[in-house]
């Protein structure tokens, strides 16, 4: 082994030129899977996707309606993020939708999901709406995420309830509709004391 010249038998200990430090490691940064969907084809995806394009790296859309159990692109979503996360266990992979409704409205298909996020680490994130933000589905995000839960299952009611309301409310105007053309028929000629009967036009 070569010796350097400065060190030999007999030779006092010289301290040698400082080591440069090793490079910090790179920061990893947060990988978001963006997932966007609406129920109809009338119904328009763009504002979603101008949203989650500036935060995602990878967007899945698709027109089907939460009450189809299968969606394919949200599975290719899920499945990128899990696998992802598989390969690289410390790189932190976020679901990003910009709102709940998007992704699910009843109670037990976000508890689910939610139980799937435990599993891989994954997280969810909502750009908009009164819960907006990142949720750790381990720790206090289970928390969160019950209360996620919660919000979207009173908002399939809600949906549920506008629903019936606006069969019902037509059939009450119909009905009231056709009772007072039913009265005016009725009521074409009024007798007045004294005179002759008046017409209504």
């Amino acid at each position: 082994m070569p010796v350097p010249e400065d060190r030999g038998p007999g030779r006092p200990w010289q301290p040698g030129p400082p080591v440069e430090a090793a490079p910090a490691a790179a920061t990893l940064q947060p990988i978001r899977i963006g997932y966007a969907r609406c129920s109809t084809a009338h119904q328009e995806l763009q504002s979603q996707l101008d949203a989650l394009a500036p935060v995602c790296k990878r967007i899945f859309s698709e027109k089907i309606s939460t009450r189809v159990k299968t969606r394919p692109e949200l599975e290719k979503a899920l499945k990128l993020a899990y696998d992802i996360k598989e390969s690289a266990p410390e790189q932190e992979v976020i679901l990003t939708v910009l709102e709940l409704k998007h992704l699910a409205r009843c109670a037990a298909e976000l508890m689910t999901l939610s139980g799937q996020h435990q599993a891989t680490g994954v997280q969810l994130e909502l750009l908009t709406g009164p819960l907006s933000g990142i949720y750790d589905p381990n720790g206090m995000g289970a928390m969160f995420f019950a209360v996620l839960a919660a919000a979207a299952q009173i908002e399939r009611n809600g949906v549920g309830r506008r629903a019936v309301r606006g069969p019902r409310a037509r059939r009450r105007v119909r009905s009231g509709a056709g009772s007072l053309m039913c009265w005016l028929t009725k009521c074409q000629e009024v007798p007045v004391k004294g005179r002759r009967p008046v017409t209504i036009s």
